[in-house]
This record gives structure tokens, C-alpha cells and sequence, in this order.
């Protein structure tokens, strides 16, 4: 099995490629970084002309640079530092994820609350953005939901549950307030090209999907869609099947806030301390910023 790792970077962070050569070099030999604007001559770097905001594109610009044999090509971050014991043979196995793309989860944009932070840029990204023949080139309204319905995602109209939202179900005066700001300004009930969206700061796409997923991420980069919508409505699009996390017996472990900084004070910034800590299917910690970790 070959499997190709794609580390991407938020921007120019040189100074981390020897730590992640030291951490993946013999465990996936065959792995790229995605780096914004990138000048040196690292043989595994592929300069990125793209926002990270966007970093669906980064797939679709690294494409024809990146081997073509692989038989799965694995996403993440380049803060996100993978269990010590994956390597390029048993991660497939590992998240159980053979033959079908993975992603830790996926929402319907339109099931979101009206608070959310990216409600309304992504109810209205055909509005504010039309540089491309959009409708020529993706899937029409009706086969999007088709799609979606095989993946058991069900588009609705905006209406009261927006109040509640995809996760916490429930009312706060924080969506009551921007629901009320949204139906006095908006009144927009209806999604004419809904999107779905995800955590996909780590992603597996087997190569059978994969031109078809970087075609679509293309496009979507294009149009300037955040890419957490960007990316896990291309990988919907692309693959038959999408394993999410809720139904894998792995998992990954994400930090906010504080949480970043009580990991480094636990393990006194010693990275090895925290990959000996690692649960036995734990697939990543996430973020990891190796410049402070020694």
C-alpha cells in the first residue's frame, strides 16, 4: 500500500520541516508540505499561491506535482502530530477506513444556528461571488441533494431550529439575537447550492476519488468558500463512501483555547512526553505548535 501525506501549512514556517522530517521521514516517505508562497528548494515542499482561509486550493494547485500512484493521500495539519505507531502501511487499517474516504464529521450548513460564525457568508457565497461559470461545473441543485441523501445528510429550509443549531440544541440570547438580525436584513429561507461542512484539518481520500475531489476543491477555492465547507462538500461530492468518526473505532483529539496551553504545561513542552501519552487509538492531538514543543 502507498499512501501520501499532505502536511499543510497556514503559512511560511520553514523551521518546522526538519522536526516533521525528524517525526514522518521513515514513516512516510512518501509525504509533501503544502506551504504558502514557499521560495527554499526542500524536496518534499510544494509552493501554495492561496490563503489558507481557502485551503481547498492547495490540493488542486499541488496536484500534477504530487506521484499519482498513491494508493490513499492523507490530509493534515502541520501543527497535527499523528500517533507515533501510524505510518504509510497501517493508517488506513488503523482508522478503519479501507476503500472510503474519512473525515471526523459533517453538518449541514443550513442545521447551524444563526450565531454561527460563517452562517451567513455560507448561505450567500453565490451571491457575493459569480468570477466563474459556477453552475456549468458542479453538480446541479437536485443532484446535490441526491449526494447528500447517500450520505445520509438531509437539507432543510432556515426556520426555527436555526435557533438551536447542529450541536448545542439549544436557544441562547446569543442566536436569538442573530436570528432576529438575520430575518430583518436577510429573510433568506432557502439555500440555492446548500454546502455542508466539517472539522478537516485531517482527512483520508482514497485515489479513486481523489481527481474528482481536488476538481471540486478547485472550484470551490475559486469561489472563495471557507474551507471547512470547501473541502468536506468536495469530499461528499468526490466519494461514495465517507467514513466519519462516530463510526470508526479511532479517534482524534482537538484543543481550544486554554486547553493548548494546559497539554504544554502537563507535559512541560516535551514532545516526546505527550506521544508516549497518546491513547492506544488516538489517531492525532491537534494543534501542536512544534516551535514551542522541544
Amino acid at each position: 500500500m502507498k499512501t501520501c501525506l499532505l502536511l499543510w501549512f497556514s503559512w511560511q514556517f520553514d523551521r518546522n520541516i526538519p522536526r516533521l522530517d525528524e517525526l514522518y521521514a521513515e514513516r512516510f516517505p512518501c509525504r509533501y508540505y503544502l506551504m504558502p508562497f514557499y521560495q527554499g528548494d526542500h524536496p518534499h515542499t510544494i509552493p501554495i499561491h492561496e490563503s489558507s482561509l481557502h485551503f481547498q486550493n492547495y490540493f488542486a494547485q499541488a496536484d500534477k506535482m504530487l506521484p499519482q500512484d498513491a494508493d490513499y493521500y492523507v490530509v493534515c495539519g502541520d501543527d497535527m502530530i499523528l500517533h507515533p505507531d501510524i505510518d504509510d502501511q497501517n493508517l488506513v487499517d488503523f482508522i478503519g477506513c479501507r476503500d472510503q474516504a474519512y473525515v471526523k464529521y459533517v453538518n449541514a450548513v443550513t442545521d447551524h444556528s444563526f450565531a454561527w460564525h460563517r452562517f451567513s457568508e455560507a448561505m450567500h457565497f453565490l451571491d457575493q461571488y459569480r468570477a466563474i461559470p459556477f453552475h456549468e461545473m458542479m453538480p446541479s441543485r437536485e443532484q446535490l441533494l441526491e449526494t447528500y441523501r447517500s450520505h445520509g445528510i438531509e437539507i432543510s429550509n432556515i426556520g426555527l431550529k436555526n435557533f438551536k443549531g447542529a450541536w448545542e440544541k439549544k436557544v441562547s440570547w446569543e442566536r436569538v439575537r442573530a436570528g432576529i438580525k438575520y430575518l430583518l436584513t436577510d429573510r433568506k429561507r432557502y439555500a440555492e447550492w446548500p454546502l455542508v461542512e466539517g472539522y478537516c484539518d485531517f482527512l483520508v481520500v482514497p485515489r479513486k476519488y481523489w481527481k474528482k475531489f481536488v476538481h471540486y476543491c478547485g472550484i470551490l477555492g475559486a469561489m472563495n468558500v471557507w474551507h471547512d465547507c470547501g473541502v468536506v462538500t468536495s469530499l461528499l461530492l468526490a466519494c461514495d463512501k465517507v467514513l466519519q468518526e462516530k463510526d470508526s473505532p479511532a479517534f482524534g483529539v482537538e484543543l481550544w483555547n486554554q486547553e493548548v496551553d494546559d497539554l504544554y504545561e502537563k507535559h512541560k513542552g516535551d514532545l516526546e512526553a505527550l506521544l508516549s501519552d497518546y491513547a492506544p487509538n488516538q489517531i492525532y492531538t491537534h494543534p501542536v505548535k512544534l516551535s514551542r514543543w522541544q
